[in-house]
């Protein structure tokens, strides 16, 4: 990786790109620690910046967005210190942070779509199926990475990022009734 920082942030975009895509692993990213503080930067930008431009995005909250992303690292940290491979943390992390980055566009729109016909009978089947893709898609690259990171089978690693996501939810709920409830 080159020591530009514009050229870096081109490789490392291309890279999570790819990633997403299933054409590389998180193995793949480099293990130093700012381009985990670059990429969790460009999250939480991408996560504001987003959910002010589309109001309908979930999560646009700074709160629920620092919860979400503390108990991704905490959770990816217990379960790569049992899988016995916790040096892989942060290229882990990293890549999950990253692959979102890149999925977020993608994301909030189908997010804001749905919720602009979330009313509409007609129209609510059509409009919630770009989202239920785009979730699928990101539910099985996560799990790519964490089966990647932990050496285990892709089911268990469903699972887990499943449960992961799930648990999210329902702490969110009750840690942060208001914000949860308006997203």
């Amino acid at each position: 990786m080159s020591d530009n920082p514009p050229a870096g942030v081109m490789h490392l975009t291309r890279l999570y790109t790819q990633i997403a895509l299933a054409r590389r692993g998180p193995e793949d990213v480099p293990a130093l620690p700012w381009v985990l503080v670059g990429t969790g930067l460009a999250y939480l930008l991408m996560n504001l910046l987003l959910s002010n431009l589309l109001p309908a995005t979930p999560d646009g909250t700074l709160p629920v967005i620092l919860f979400d992303s503390v108990l991704l690292l905490g959770s990816y940290f217990v379960v790569l210190q049992i899988a016995g491979h916790p040096a892989r943390w942060r290229q882990t992390v990293s890549a999950v942070l990253g692959v979102q980055v890149v999925l977020l566009p993608a994301i909030a729109l189908a997010t804001a779509l749905f919720a602009q016909y979330k009313d509409n009978n007609d129209l609510q089947l059509p409009a919630a199926i770009p989202l239920l893709v785009v979730g699928v898609w990101l539910l099985f690259v996560n799990a790519r990475i964490l089966g990647a990171a932990t050496t285990w089978n892709l089911w268990p690693c469903l699972g887990l990022v499943f449960a992961q996501g799930l648990l999210s939810r329902i702490i969110e709920m009750s840690l942060l009734p208001g914000v949860a409830a308006a997203s």
